[in-house]
């Protein structure tokens, strides 16, 4: 079974011929993908508690750090523009005595930029006759010289990112350390020119775009999920990565580029999990027609298809157009969002927004202050964080309702995130076309 078998098999045939007709299920605000399902502006990250995710990975806030002592954690994957501090994976210890000599393992390298070594939270250099010697996982570079076992036991330790240590015990150093180290620069990954993906020279990024690309297309025996490249669509990664480029303003009087992730994949996880992570991060979303990844994101878009009843081609079929309305009880007015405080007073730990309220729906909701918190695991920004949630807040304000409708297969090569118009009796005076976005399309024999 290849690889889109495995992924048809799992999520249902969406990838198949389209036969008779198509139903088309659409709304101003989309919140569903076609092939793959990620999280939407709630999804799997909302309500869920922020502390439950520290007894699963390693790389949490500094009070759940700790030295790591197996071989049945991977490697880490580490991406990340705006900085990250990182516990360490035990590879090889000396002997006891007063001097040990340690090899920790950082993540999969090539890293850009390792540095501001920590024992017990402070740095290594303030520890008399202790020192650190820096590997980022080139492919080329050796086993440190402190090593003094059988090479077979530790392998090259080529693209692996280690610290080598040499740890003097004194007064203020005693027993087992815990050891950290700040990752300022993570994967050197492949970066977009506007044309194509390897022009540049590969660097540390956390544009979403990059960041995705490069954990679809890494090997699984590295921990990514081993796509080919004929199975990526990289115009339209492309074009994400531009769009993440733009810069906004960051709400302190400076601006920013409007996405940024920064991610760790340190523990054993479903690659839909991992995308699902990342990709409600910045409001992105995966269509595919069956053989191609192609990556969208929510923004304004021109119409590409007018709908209205009729029999030709293009038309919606007799009496299957259908108008609904989401409650508007059931949606939350006051929204709060989680995200990852890398910065010396968030002290790397999981971190509360300030809360984005509508308050005129709490007024008028019978159910008073409803709220919803949503856990970002890819995001590391404030700012950004507050962009998405008011971005979602707006979205429970004004796109509120949908419709459905069926049509013949000549008109049902639409995918989800297409913008398309529709005029119908019910809608309006009947003769005003509006504007809908198309959630899922649904094949019928």
């Amino acid at each position: 079974m290849g690889w889109w078998d495995a992924v048809t098999d799992f999520f249902g045939s969406v990838g198949d011929v389209i036969s008779d007709t198509a139903d088309f299920i659409g709304g101003v605000a989309s919140t569903v993908v076609d092939f793959f399902v990620p999280s939407s502006d709630f999804g799997s990250g909302s309500t869920e508690s922020y502390t439950q995710d520290a007894a699963q990975s390693p790389q949490y806030e500094l009070s759940g750090f700790r030295n790591i002592v197996s071989n049945m954690v991977p490697s880490a994957l580490l991406w990340t523009e705006d900085g990250m501090r990182v516990p360490l994976k035990r590879l090889w210890n000396s002997d006891p005595g007063t001097t040990q000599k340690q090899l920790l393992e950082i993540g999969a390298g090539e890293l850009e930029t390792v540095d501001g070594v920590e024992l017990n939270g402070d740095a290594i250099s303030t520890f008399t006759g202790s020192s650190v010697s820096i590997y980022t996982g080139t492919s080329s570079q050796a086993i440190d010289s402190r090593y003094d076992a059988s090479p077979n036991d530790i392998g090259g330790l080529r693209d692996t990112a280690y610290l080598a240590l040499t740890l003097e015990a004194s007064e203020k150093l005693s027993g087992d350390p815990l050891v950290t180290a700040n990752v300022s620069k993570g994967r050197k990954i492949a970066l977009w020119n506007g044309a194509d993906w390897t022009t540049l020279a590969a660097a540390a990024s956390g544009n979403p775009a990059a960041v995705l690309r490069d954990y679809l297309l890494l090997d699984r025996e590295q921990g990514g999920a081993g796509l080919a490249a004929a199975e990526i669509n990289d115009a339209s990664f492309g074009a994400v990565y531009t769009w993440a480029e733009v810069s906004v303003s960051n709400g302190a009087g400076g601006t920013e580029p409007r996405a940024r992730v920064t991610f760790t994949l340190d523990s054993f996880k479903p690659w839909t999990e991992v995308l699902d992570d990342v990709l409600m991060s910045f409001g992105g979303y995966i269509v595919s027609d069956g053989r191609v990844l192609k990556l969208k994101v929510r923004q304004s878009e021109a119409s590409v298809q007018d709908f209205e009843p009729g029999k030709m081609s293009g038309s919606m079929l007799p009496g299957s157009f259908g108008y609904y309305t989401f409650s508007k009880q059931e949606r939350p007015n006051r929204l709060i969002g989680i995200y990852k405080d890398p910065s010396a007073s968030g002290n790397d730990a999981w971190t509360r927004t300030p809360v984005i309220d509508d308050y005129s729906d709490q007024q008028t909701n019978p159910r008073g202050v409803v709220t919803r918190e949503i856990t970002y695991r890819a995001l590391s920004r404030q700012s950004q964080a507050i962009r998405m949630l008011t971005q979602a807040m707006n979205d429970h304000r004004v796109n509120w309702f949908g419709c459905k409708f069926k049509t013949d297969i000549d008109s049902a090569s639409r995918e989800r995130g297409d913008v398309i118009r529709i005029k119908h009796p019910i809608l309006g005076d009947g003769a005003t076309w509006y504007e809908f976005t198309v959630e899922r399309v649904v094949e019928y024999p």
